[in-house]
């Protein structure tokens, strides 16, 4: 399947919008309508402020910044409740702070206490890790049950073991939306990094039971590679193939997902994996295509997975 788009036109808002924007607030105010939100629970604002305090206080720690805010106004109140309010925790720790298990499992218990006092919480860390340091950011806690996450000492040991891998240059780990993000250094060594992250004993499982790896090109848009990947999927023979895709010429990016997310739904024929290349050419579309046509190696590792649809799409200038 193969698409051309061109790029988007912009148009600039006219005067009139805001005029009548201004009008509307003028409107709001005349009628004493506020649109100040109440502070939330005192509750709240201690369990956050004791947590902050706690982390400060903790060794290793380069700063702390938190908020407060409402979850959901529509939907999340009234705000005289807990669970209204979202509170943001960001950490970030010194480049040279030791035993990081240890550390964020700390932080990570000090964040804790605000999900008790019945507030959502979105924290995160910033750290570096391994011997050659990799940035690296670690989600900590978020809305809905915990029971079954990694804990954070984990994901540091998690994040240890990836940065030890050539060409990394930095990790998310901890989302349950995202996943176990890679990021290579360059697009062309995102096949290499994804190669070496299969060899990991723990590949397969727990926080590495799938993974995001990527780079960018940083010369197009959109560019760069991307594979998503778990136990099954893709074949080393598919992922030599995405390379040689990725380093011709004309691509500007290829993105192979080959895992089967909770939300995606199976057609009538079944989930299929998906590859999609952008080029910039109409020689190199066709070329793109006629290769991905043919091209017959096995898609996953136990010779079971569908073969991926694919879309070439062209970028016009």
């Amino acid at each position: 399947m193969t698409k051309t788009r061109r790029k988007p036109t912009t148009r600039r808002r006219s005067r009139p919008f805001a005029a009548a924007a201004l009008a509307t607030l003028l409107a709001l105010a005349a009628s004493g309508c506020s649109l100040l939100i109440p502070p939330p629970p005192d509750y709240v604002t201690t369990a956050v402020d004791r947590a902050v305090a706690d982390i400060r206080g903790t060794e290793g720690i380069a700063s702390v910044t938190s908020s407060i805010s409402p979850y959901d106004l529509k939907d999340g109140g009234p705000l005289s409740k807990p669970e209204a309010w979202m509170a943001t925790v960001s950490v970030e720790a010194n480049q040279d702070a030791t035993d990081l298990p240890v550390l964020a499992d700390a932080i990570a218990d000090s964040i804790d206490e605000v999900r008790g006092a019945g507030a959502k919480v979105d924290a995160r860390l910033e750290l570096s890790v391994g011997e050659r340091p990799v940035h690296t950011t670690l989600t900590l806690s978020v809305t809905g049950d915990r029971s079954g996450a990694t804990s954070a000492g984990q994901l540091v040991a998690t994040a240890e073991q990836l940065a030890s891998i050539e060409n990394v240059s930095s990790l998310q780990l901890g989302s349950p939306y995202l996943g176990t993000q890679i990021f290579a250094g360059a697009a062309v060594d995102v096949p290499a990094v994804a190669a070496s992250v299969r060899q990991l004993p723990a590949f397969g499982t727990a926080d590495l039971a799938s993974v995001m790896v990527s780079g960018s090109s940083g010369h197009a848009t959109p560019s760069g590679t991307r594979v998503t990947m778990d136990a099954a999927s893709p074949s080393p023979e598919l992922l030599t193939f995405i390379a040689s895709l990725a380093g011709q010429p004309g691509v500007t990016s290829v993105d192979f997902n080959g895992v089967q997310g909770p939300s995606q739904f199976s057609s009538d024929t079944g989930w299929r994996p998906a590859l999609g290349v952008s080029v910039n050419d109409e020689a190199s579309q066709a070329s793109v295509v006629a290769e991905l046509e043919a091209f017959a190696g096995p898609q996953g590792l136990d010779g079971t997975l569908p073969r991926a649809s694919f879309v070439v799409t062209r970028y016009e200038e």
